[in-house]
């Protein structure tokens, strides 16, 4: 607890203090954990008293893990949840933490991997550990899942011993993480409370036990980037990716730090090597074709959008959203179709996307179906004065005045301050010529 008033110095001090125990001797012990349990207790599989999470859509399977775990571990405090959505309810409404998650990879509504980035953001439920269960593992899940910070993951089928190995582990290592992750965990606490010199004086820690980490360089880069020292950062960043060429969170960096550095070719070269070794981030994608429009190569980022908008079809409908509102932007109306098309799919009542589609086929010259969205976006929002505008654009482009004066006459009668509606009745009216 802490004591009325306090200022950041005292909260920083108490955080860290939560963070460790101290043995007596001033050297740094386990982190506090929720679950009460002796680290040889848990090696011997006795998991009583923890509470576990289950996630699966498979009922059998859900029942098996369930099973698994209080007769062989002698975990009774098992709950279930069906899907992402469900879980995260859970998560978000109990009392009582959960000590542990094992959750399946594909379901319905939303992915394990999807459930375990917003857990991992969420700084209440971060620190649980999560045990993925997957049917597949080539390079690509692999690579996801350790961006995503995963504790362990499990292939199916698998039998009661190895779920138990792979349970035991990843609470003991969260129990007792070793002297490295340690002055690691404890750099990150300085770090957030911005104590950048007792932050650096961890990571040295961290270096004198193993001189060949790439972690403890990447974590000495996103210091070095706090004091804004881009160049020192550059050269430790680089060191991490020189000892693991595939850590995407150090090239990620470095196509960040490139940018105030006024690099951008390095900046799309280390962006290009992230999704080469992690092919299945979405968010990056869009990333990497918003720098190469910025430069100039418009054929580039098309075809990175596209890629970015082939995988986004199990995806939320507000990724495939964003794309098709890049490619409106560009010009490039088939491709922003066939995203709002994928987004529609996924949230059929989305008034927006239906509008934006109407704008698409409009610019394609296909006037029936521009219509066709614009009436399905109407239906939605009645009172939206950019829908009747552009329904009215629809008609002019045909040579249909006097349907085009009635709907811009609409949007002005909702928004009376509308310039461009204005501008329409006063051009028609008068007999202007309209490009």
């Amino acid at each position: 607890y802490t004591v009325k008033p306090f200022n950041a110095e005292i909260i920083k001090r108490k955080v860290v203090k939560l963070m460790t125990r101290d043995s007596g001797t001033g050297s740094v012990q386990t982190p506090v954990s929720t679950f009460d349990a002796s680290k040889s207790k848990i090696a011997q599989g006795n998991l009583k008293g923890l509470k576990a999470l289950v996630v699966d859509d498979q009922t059998v399977m859900r029942r098996t893990i369930k099973h698994i775990l209080r007769q062989v571990g002698n975990c009774q405090d098992v709950k279930e949840a069906e899907d992402g959505d469900t879980a995260l309810a859970l998560l978000q409404g109990e009392r009582k933490p959960f000590d542990l998650i094992i959750c399946d990879w594909n379901m319905p509504r939303m992915k394990g991997i999807d459930l375990l980035k917003i857990i991992r953001e969420d700084d209440s439920l971060k620190d649980i550990p999560f045990l993925l269960v997957t049917g597949e593992m080539d390079e690509a899940t692999v690579a996801e899942a350790a961006e995503t910070n995963v504790d362990a993951y499990i292939l199916k089928p698998f039998g009661p011993k190895t779920l138990m190995e792979k349970v035991i582990q990843i609470l003991i290592q969260k129990r007792k993480p070793s002297p490295l992750d340690t002055h690691l965990q404890l750099a990150m606490v300085h770090l957030q409370a911005l104590d950048l010199d007792k932050a650096m004086e961890e990571i040295q820690k961290a270096r004198s036990i193993s001189p060949s980490s790439p972690r403890s360089y990447y974590a000495g880069g996103l210091v070095l980037e706090a004091k804004k020292e881009y160049r020192k950062a550059e050269k430790v960043y680089l060191k991490a990716v020189e000892l693991s060429p595939k850590f995407v969170r150090a090239h990620e960096r470095l196509s960040s730090i490139y940018i105030p550095l006024g690099e951008p070719d390095k900046a799309i070269a280390h962006l290009k090597k992230t999704i080469e070794i992690s092919p299945r981030n979405v968010e990056r994608q869009i990333e990497l074709g918003e720098r190469l429009l910025d430069k100039g190569d418009a054929e580039e980022a098309r075809r990175i959008f596209k890629d970015a908008q082939r995988q986004t079809t199990d995806e939320s409908a507000q990724m495939s959203k964003r794309i098709g509102d890049i490619f409106l932007k560009n010009g490039w109306f088939e491709e922003a179709l066939s995203a709002y098309e994928n987004s529609i799919g996924l949230h059929p009542g989305d008034a927006y996307v239906q509008n934006r589609m109407g704008i698409a086929y409009r610019k394609l010259k296909n006037w029936d179906k521009a219509l066709d969205c614009y009436r399905k976006s109407l239906e939605m929002t009645p009172d939206d004065e950019n829908i009747h505008y552009n329904i009215g654009r629809t008609y002019l482009e045909q040579g249909q005045k006097f349907k085009a004066l009635e709907h811009f006459r609409k949007a002005l009668q909702i928004y009376p301050e509308f310039a461009e509606a204005a501008a329409m009745v006063e051009r028609i009216e008068q007999g202007q010529p309209i490009e």
